[in-house]
């Protein structure tokens, strides 16, 4: 718990979990999701939250083809326009980086979340500049470009409140600074950085069992949203 400048640490028998959203994709996302070019898209980080609302959202425009990947939490949907890899990012970049230039993919959601903490420490620092900064970097300046390659990089509005001055934050605003540079070099990268409001996702497990909506409930209502993640 953070509150002015005190941050609290505590143990607690009743530990929270991830409540799936029921809630259904409505029929004017689905309509907006066919403008989209998007044809073959890498979802990184596909296991949950964010992510596996996307695969959810995406599987239902049937001309798309994912991959998508996960590390600790098995994605368990199945579908035959789906392909799912266990990939460590900090360990395995090149194997994303093969599988973005053999299968031609023109779009990725780079979604990969550490654990995140209010507290900063050495050690964290580098987790976050390795996730965020070096390897997406490191990614677009390997992959094969096509003409309309779109690279889906998200923050939370956290970034813009008062943990800005987080070690999390920093890094996060810095490497969306590096790589608008780094896009405004390639003619082909279609770069987008949205800011999203607080979703049901681990992050934001609580003890207050404040439930966030979902990815397809914020999609459903907000349709600048919807363009910035599907391109439109």
């Amino acid at each position: 718990l953070k509150s002015k400048e005190y941050l609290i640490e505590f143990n607690t028998l009743k530990r929270p979990f991830l409540k799936p959203s029921n809630k259904k994709i409505n029929l004017s996302l689905i309509e907006n999701l066919k403008n989209t070019n998007i044809k073959k898209t890498l979802i990184i980080g596909g296991s949950g939250g964010l992510g596996l609302d996307l695969i959810k959202i995406l599987l239902k425009n049937k001309k798309i083809n994912i991959d998508a990947t996960y590390f600790k939490n098995k994605i368990k949907l199945k579908n035959k326009n789906l392909n799912i890899t266990k990939i460590d990012v900090i360990k395995d970049i090149n194997k994303l980086i093969k599988i973005i230039n053999i299968n031609n993919i023109d779009t990725v959601y780079y979604l990969p979340t550490p654990k995140i903490s209010l507290n900063n420490s050495s050690k964290q620092k580098k987790i976050y500049k390795c996730i965020y900064e070096d390897l997406p970097i490191k990614l677009l300046k390997n992959i094969k470009f096509n003409s309309s390659f779109k690279f889906f990089y998200p923050s939370t509005i956290f970034i813009n409140n008062q943990n800005k001055n987080s070690d999390y934050a920093k890094i996060k605003l810095g490497a969306e600074k590096k790589l608008k540079n780094l896009a405004g070099k390639i003619d082909l990268l279609n770069l987008s950085i949205p800011r999203l409001p607080q979703l049901n996702s681990r992050q934001n497990l609580n003890i207050l069992d404040v439930q966030y909506p979902s990815l397809i409930e914020v999609l459903n209502k907000d349709k600048k949203i919807q363009g910035e993640f599907f391109f439109v």
